[in-house]
């Protein structure tokens, strides 16, 4: 994590004066007990790409941020393998192999991937990250997100895409919008023989539906993650055709530790130190909007954009999801030329207010703000 902005220290117990907490591996069940004692915690940084299971207990004002990237590389190589080998028909020769059985009855079934379309819902670093490594293999990749964008279409064409698509695959957070996303008709929807793999969260599927399609043989399927989860000894899952499971590991390789503690180390030396160089040669300036710090980024706090006495052309907004819609109305008010949502913050109500002040709206996505940066400098 070094080196350490000046001034902050690391501990290990908790401290009424602790500002920051890296939740570590392991720590996430204990993250409600560890949090009342510390009082002065401003700020949570998890090793998790995805937070939901802690949402509930983050206190009032504290902010709460994810590993975005931290484990792009494990989980799109997991699911890499899984699609290789659910196509080279591995699981079956491995079974072949315990049996002691030079069988070759599915050789003709094996397939490449060449020339197929994956599907991708929940496009995002992750889905970027599986785009680069399937580029080779010659494949059509396809991303679906919250809202269509440059690299991305709608979850409205699903209908469209899902009878297409050779592969889909799940990496959907999991949120209200999401539990039980995947359900009978999109099982339905999609091309007999198809494989499902699932990476993101076991909740996002109607696990019955997985099931009734996968008995039907409509299917294949790869998951890594289930609903319930741990998935119980008795579970049909296990022994349903066609399908593989791992138990969560598509992040757990022997490098995430160092990439998480390496992460922390930067969103702290964010927090706590100055603008970060690659935006300081942007021409940006950072002017921090939080009613729970002083000085953040070595500029002074302001409680609102209506307090900031200098021109403000984007707001980058970090805070919760209902705080949004108000920070949008500040940024039409001060002028602003853009809006941008991060760490998976949606808002269907920001987008209206800001679209139709018609300032520039983005949520969440790398490629998308180089595109919003572009529109800006063009027409400025």
């Amino acid at each position: 994590m070094d080196p350490l902005p000046k001034g902050v220290q690391l501990v290990g117990e908790p401290a009424p004066d602790v500002e920051v907490l890296v939740l570590g591996p392991g720590m996430g069940d204990d993250a409600a007990a560890l949090f009342k004692q510390l009082p002065g915690l401003k700020f949570v940084q998890s090793f998790s790409a995805g937070v939901d299971h802690l949402l509930p207990n983050i206190p009032p004002g504290v902010i709460l941020c994810s590993a975005v990237g931290v484990h792009d590389a494990s989980v799109s190589e997991w699911v890499m393998a899984v699609i290789l080998a659910m196509g080279r028909r591995l699981p079956e020769f491995i079974d072949a192999q315990r049996r002691g059985e030079w069988n070759r009855d599915s050789a003709d079934s094996i397939d490449d991937i060449e020339g197929k379309t994956v599907l991708v819902v929940g496009y995002g670093s992750i889905g970027r990250a599986l785009a680069l490594r399937l580029a080779p293999f010659g494949v059509r990749v396809v991303g679906i997100a919250q809202h269509a964008r440059e690299d991305a279409e709608s979850p409205d064409s699903l209908p469209l895409l899902l009878p297409e698509a050779d592969i889909v695959v799940d990496l959907l957070p999991r949120s209200p919008e999401t539990e039980k996303f995947v359900d009978k008709k999109f099982f339905a929807r999609m091309k007999p023989g198809a494989l499902f793999v699932n990476a993101g969260r076991g909740r996002t599927v109607d696990t019955d539906a997985l099931l009734e399609s996968l008995l039907a043989g409509h299917i294949r399927a790869a998951l890594d993650v289930t609903e319930p989860e741990p998935l119980p000894d008795s579970h049909p899952l296990w022994n349903a055709p066609n399908v593989l499971i791992t138990p969560h590991v598509a992040g757990a390789v022997k490098r995430w530790e160092p990439r998480g503690y390496r992460f922390a180390g930067e969103q702290i030396r964010r927090a706590g130190g100055s603008v970060p160089a690659g935006l300081q040669r942007r021409g940006f300036r950072i002017i921090p909007i939080n009613p729970f710090a002083d000085e953040l980024f070595g500029e002074r706090v302001y409680r609102s954009l209506s307090e900031v006495p200098d021109r403000i052309d984007i707001v980058d907004v970090f805070r919760p999801a209902g705080d949004a819609a108000e920070i949008a109305r500040q940024a039409v008010a001060v002028g602003a030329k853009a809006v941008w949502l991060q760490l998976d913050i949606r808002s269907e109500e920001a987008r209206r207010i800001a679209e139709a002040s018609g300032l520039d709206y983005v949520e969440d996505e790398c490629t998308a703000v180089v595109a919003s940066l572009y529109r800006i400098r063009k027409a400025a």
